[in-house]
């Protein structure tokens, strides 16, 4: 490896000397490296570059044409905007930086960034305070008043008087300064409030007292109480009992007489034993036999072996119904085994027809029948026929709106001409409103004898609009009328012949209507309609008023 590099390293050497030999020829073929700048061109002056030539070093310059201003596309800040001040910016060339002419753009001040308002001089009731605040770019600083904060007023609280001292009222004073507005007025002390307290006789185990004397109020004691000692029991014997078979008996014991007081308390005793006889009965159909013992010094007792009762057994005899016209018998019933009669028959009476009406409703097409019948054997009594629905008619089917509520009456007769009456035969259901113009219905349902149902319609119009006029002006023409009821707005229409097709001229919803661009000297023919919203929300228009002609000025 040592060998390689030392071959290596004299190779290089050799063709460093034959280079140069060569490029000290005068037919050296140069190989330049890249230009360098020895003077760099600027905007306005020229600069100087060379090259180096690989081979034999020689070096060669040349003259860099002078640069042209380049300005560039985004502003450069020339001043900086202050809080109160304005700055600028413009454009620059990229290469010398020189301020492009009538470029300049002002940027706005910045205005102060003041912070939060500090208090520095605290308010008093009576006098202003005040505080500060800074802005946070240029540290100036803005102060202002802070008002005073007048008075607080506040009650000063009553204190009660006592038995020997002094109180006072309520005063008015300032809760933050202690001005005071209002004296408190003084309240006399009241004086003791004495009471006597009775005596208290001693008993066998509490002590007792003699009578005293004290205030209510503060406790203070004219005449302490004295202690009387307690007295002590006297003691009485509480005799013993014997014992029998159902009490217990007591041993003897003791107590106060005076209080009541149990000295020595007595015990009971056990219960004696029972003298029991034995008594044997025979059970029926409706009590248990058994064995019962009884004792003969207390009568208690007790049974066994008890045989249980079976009960009757119930023979039924079947009852005979009673009918509208016959009478019948109830249920009897009796035991097999011991005969008893446990309920015994009894007549029951006829009970007669139940008549009922069977009614078959009549309708508009076919007539209705009402039978009465015994609902229980179906005698019938009567029948009758109930005539079909002939005619449902009401008094008006056309009305013209004048504000108020409208609801026809309703005849309905049937076949044989006789009218049906509201509330037993039929009942209405009514649209709402019936006011307004527009078209309105009535349901009818019948009732009681009839069946089905019918709706019948009926119209509320406006009137024809009326009081038109017409008043020619320059190119116009004004167009007035009287108001119509249930209107809520108005078409005028014109024509240029009194029988020819009117167009619309204009709508309005007041009572008059100023029509312009039409032809100086034309006669025009006027037509005024009104227009209302019914109540299923439809569009409703009124007969065409009189025509009224203009000719124009």
């Amino acid at each position: 490896m040592k060998k390689t590099a030392l071959l290596f390293t004299f190779f290089a050497l050799l063709c460093m000397v034959f280079a140069f030999s060569v490029c000290a020829a005068d037919d050296c073929q140069h190989e330049f490296g890249p230009w360098y700048d020895i003077e760099p061109a600027t905007c306005g002056k020229t600069g100087i570059h060379e090259h180096e030539c690989t081979i034999c070093h020689v070096k060669v310059r040349e003259t860099v044409n002078a640069l042209t201003h380049e300005f560039s596309k985004e502003y450069t800040v020339d001043k900086q905007a202050t809080c109160t001040e304005n700055g600028s910016k413009s454009f620059h060339c990229i290469h010398c930086g020189e301020k492009q002419e009538n470029s300049s753009v002002s940027i706005p001040a910045t205005g102060h960034k003041f912070g939060n308002w500090a208090e520095t001089t605290a308010p008093t009731c009576t006098k202003d305070g005040e505080e500060t605040r800074t802005c946070a770019t240029c540290q100036e600083k803005e102060t202002r008043k802070v008002d005073a904060l007048g008075h607080e007023r506040v009650t000063v609280p009553a204190k009660a008087p006592t038995c020997t001292e002094n109180g006072n009222g309520e005063g008015i004073a300032c809760k933050r300064c202690g001005m005071v507005f209002q004296e408190a007025t003084v309240v006399s002390a009241l004086g003791h409030d004495m009471i006597d307290e009775p005596a208290k006789e001693a008993t066998c185990t509490e002590d007792g007292h003699t009578a005293g004397r004290h205030c209510t109020r503060c406790n203070y004691v004219e005449t302490k109480q004295q202690i009387i000692p307690k007295l002590g029991h006297k003691t009485v014997i509480d005799p013993a009992s014997p014992s029998t078979c159902i009490v217990n008996g007591k041993t003897q014991g003791s107590h106060c007489s005076v209080c009541g007081e149990v000295i020595y308390a007595q015990k009971e005793l056990p219960l004696m034993p029972h003298d029991y006889e034995e008594t044997v009965v025979v059970k029926t159909c409706i009590s248990d036999g058994y064995r019962q013992f009884t004792c003969k010094k207390c009568g208690q007792y007790y049974r066994e072996d008890v045989d249980y009762a079976l009960g009757h057994v119930i023979v039924v005899e079947k009852a005979i119904e009673e009918t509208c016209t016959s009478d019948g018998l109830s249920v009897r019933t009796y035991c097999s085994v011991c005969g008893e009669v446990l309920e015994d028959a009894h007549v029951i009476p006829a009970r007669g027809h139940r008549f009922e009406n069977k009614v078959t409703k009549a309708t508009r097409k076919k007539d209705g029948k009402i039978v009465v019948a015994c609902a229980d054997c179906g005698l019938v009594q009567s029948e009758s026929v109930v005539p079909k629905i002939a005619s449902i008619t009401l008094e008006k089917t056309k009305y013209y709106c004048d504000g108020k509520k409208k609801t026809p009456a309703i005849t309905i007769r049937d076949a044989k001409g006789n009218k049906l009456v509201y509330k037993k035969d039929f009942t209405t259901s009514w649209d709402s409103g019936r006011k307004k113009p527009g078209t309105y219905y009535v349901t009818i349902s019948f009732i009681g004898n009839y069946a089905g149902a019918k709706t019948l319609r009926f119209k509320i119009l406006m009137h024809k609009t009326v009081g038109v006029k017409v008043t020619a002006g320059k190119g116009s023409a004004k167009v007035t009328w009287s108001k119509t009821t249930g209107a809520k707005s108005y078409i005028v229409y014109l024509c240029e012949t009194k029988n020819g097709k009117y167009k619309k001229a204009g709508t309005t919803t007041k009572t008059g209507l100023n029509v312009k661009k039409l032809t100086s000297g034309k006669t025009y023919y006027f037509i005024v309609r009104a227009v209302a919203t019914g109540a299923a929300g439809e569009t409703i228009k009124n007969a065409s008023s009189p025509i009224r002609k203009a000719k124009i000025q």
